[in-house]
């Protein structure tokens, strides 16, 4: 417990700057009598999440053990010897890159872009529209007259539904479509719902009784293979149709469409200057603003706790001061390093058993050709009237189902699992202007399918070059140098035939491991017990959730530290996030000429509720208090 004029002592110790620990450091920081110190390892803020310059990421990528295959190369500049090093040309640039080790979409209504608003982060930060998605058909019997028509637009809105095309999309499938939609929007989805529970609601109760999203689809709503294969995996996100059950996938459907409209023709925004890395940094200096004290690139060497004593006595890399503190919170990884972890460790089977991540980074000098969106085309009445150009997509989401891509020349070697490419350009200043980035993610890889990571990110890589080969040539190198274009295709014009290279690529693979996922808390004063861990998620961080899995950690975590274990459900705070503010009984509007014997009751309730509210505890950043009706009367 931190004590008045003791500046070593701290009510809490954060290891590690992920953006779930940001996010809780941040929380803390604005509760009273709390002293919060968090230290890092690296010298960057955000761990897994951090956004990094290309130099950085060769040397986070170096130092991942050998069983990542991580690798690096630079295809475009072999000409010159330099495929394993950063090319001047791009070293000169360095700092203009934010390359994000976790791509994620922010969700235009859900508890992250909430705890970004009410925690004022959001002033620190600055989005982009994810301007489209498409799913990739690597069967199309279209795809030779050009590689763009393999994607398929996934219409997102009610506005994109009726723009379609009859033969894109059929009247009697629009009406299937909009059927779903307009009930997945309004339905009451619920994690604890059983078959028994659905009620009145005989679509829920058939979503439940489906095996699968993929039967729920296709046998339940009737819904073509290909429009259920673009709302699968174009809206729902799902990892696997055909092996994930329907409620969790609807319940991101709902996400999508109540995000849609709220601040544009799309559900999701892109964080600029390196996504989730950004975000980290403005939760961190929100912590900071709370009076958090943060230490970068020194390892905490000891943290223990001595007999009688109700605090932890911490070490810290290179500083001779000793720290103290009453609450550790960190991932089983660092609190086992420190000697803190006494539950259970990881079992072998466990370790065998375990998916990975595919993890790949491609830097283009040219965007990617996506289809038109449905609601940006022109009506048929403006067709004799020239058309503009279409400026370059800054962001775009190309997801590729599983067993679209094609690993070998057998018809069964193909992708096991959803592949996404999330294509970022110069607008979201995560790369120099005329280059553009794409992150490619390939989650819940089985054990056995390890060995073919490499070969899926080539699949992938080719897929996303072949569709850039129908891009106009952006950055030339003789920007830097008056030497020739490294990128393929002659400048202004379509790359042809000519094949495309990178400027750079880089790909990796990360064991899902617990270790990392799990965050403890542990307290001094009942060392022997520590405070039920929170995981990240309960499946696959996916890129529309980790977010919100994140947000949701942290919230978990902050309740956790303040002794209460089951966090208050949204209706039960309602009152108190309107800013104190509580609802008016419309008996209270009888009359201001005297105060009868109910109204005295009345009034004896609202001091009840008032005194409630003090006894249930701090809340996850609160809403800023605001005068109440009463004060403003008085006033």
């Amino acid at each position: 417990m931190a004590q008045e004029g003791d500046e070593n002592a701290y009510t809490h110790l954060i290891l590690g700057t992920s953006l779930a620990l940001s996010i809780l450091s941040a929380s803390l920081c604005q509760t009273r009598n709390t002293r919060v110190l968090q230290v890092d390892a690296n010298d960057y803020y955000g761990g897994p999440n951090a956004s990094l310059t290309l130099k950085q990421l060769e040397d986070y990528l170096a130092g991942l053990p050998s069983s990542s295959q991580a690798r690096m190369t630079f295809p475009a500049f072999d000409a010159q010897g330099q495929a394993k090093e950063i090319p001047s040309q791009l070293a000169a640039l360095d700092r203009h890159y934010s390359l994000s080790l976790t791509p994620a979409l922010l969700a235009a209504h859900g508890p992250a872009l909430d705890a970004l608003v009410r925690s004022k982060v959001a002033n620190y930060a600055t989005f982009r529209l994810l301007q489209r998605t498409a799913v990739y058909d690597g069967y199309s019997a279209e795809a030779s007259s050009s590689q763009s028509s393999r994607l398929r637009p996934v219409p997102s809105s009610k506005e994109d539904v009726f723009k379609t095309p009859a033969t894109v999309l059929s009247l009697l499938d629009k009406r299937k479509l909009m059927k779903l939609l307009q009930w997945c929007a309004t339905a009451s989805l619920d994690d604890r719902y059983t078959g028994e529970e659905s009620g009145d609601d005989p679509t829920l109760a058939a979503a439940l009784a489906s095996p699968n999203l993929h039967s729920f689809l296709e046998a339940q709503q009737r819904l073509s293979p290909s429009l259920s294969t673009a709302i699968a995996y174009g809206l729902c996100h799902s990892p696997d149709a055909r092996s994930e059950p329907c409620l969790p996938a609807l319940k991101r459907l709902q996400t999508h469409l109540r995000s849609t409209g709220k601040y544009g023709n799309a559900a999701y925004l892109v964080a600029q200057y390196g996504g989730a890395g950004e975000l980290v940094q403005g939760y961190a200096r929100a912590a900071a603003v709370g009076g958090a004290t943060f230490v970068l690139g020194r390892r905490v060497e000891k943290c223990e706790r001595k007999d009688g004593q109700d605090v932890y006595d911490v070490r810290v890399q290179g500083v001779d001061e000793t720290f103290r503190c009453g609450k550790v919170v960190g991932t089983k990884r660092d609190l086992t390093r420190l000697g803190l972890h006494a539950g259970p460790s990881r079992t072998a089977a466990e370790a065998t058993t375990s998916t990975s991540t595919l993890q790949g980074l491609l830097i283009l000098d040219r965007g990617v050709q996506m289809p038109s969106s449905a609601a940006t085309e022109t009506s048929s009445n403006d067709a004799d009237e020239p058309q503009k150009p279409e400026p370059p997509i800054e962001t775009a989401l190309i997801v590729f189902p599983p067993h679209s891509l094609a690993l070998g020349d057998s018809k069964d070697d193909t992708s096991p699992v959803t592949v996404t490419a999330l294509v970022l350009g110069e607008g979201t200043f995560c790369c120099p202007k005329g280059q553009y980035v794409v992150q490619i993610t390939a989650a819940g890889l089985p054990a056995e399918s390890q060995g073919q990571a490499s070969r899926l990110f080539d699949a992938a890589k080719q897929a996303v070059l072949g569709l850039a080969s129908e891009s106009e040539v952006e950055w030339k190198k003789e920007r830097s140098e008056g030497a020739g274009h490294v990128g393929g295709g002659v400048s202004g014009s379509p790359a042809g035939a000519e094949a495309i290279l990178p400027l750079m690529e880089a790909f990796w693979l990360s064991v899902d491991d617990d270790q990392e996922e799990i965050i403890e808390v542990l307290d001094a004063a009942t060392p022997t017990s520590s405070l039920a861990p929170t995981t990240t998620s309960a499946g696959l961080s996916l890129l529309s959730t980790t977010l919100e899995s994140s947000t949701n950690q942290a919230e978990s975590l902050f309740y956790s530290l303040h002794g209460i274990l089951t966090p208050p459900y949204p209706d039960a705070t309602a009152q108190r996030k309107r800013g104190g503010r509580r609802r008016r009984d419309p008996a209270e509007y009888r009359g201001r000429a005297g105060a009868g014997p109910e109204d005295e009751e009345d009034e004896g309730e609202g001091r009840e509720r008032e005194e409630d509210k003090e006894d249930e505890g701090p809340l996850f950043f609160p809403v800023e208090q605001k005068r109440g009706d009463d004060e403003e009367e008085e006033a």
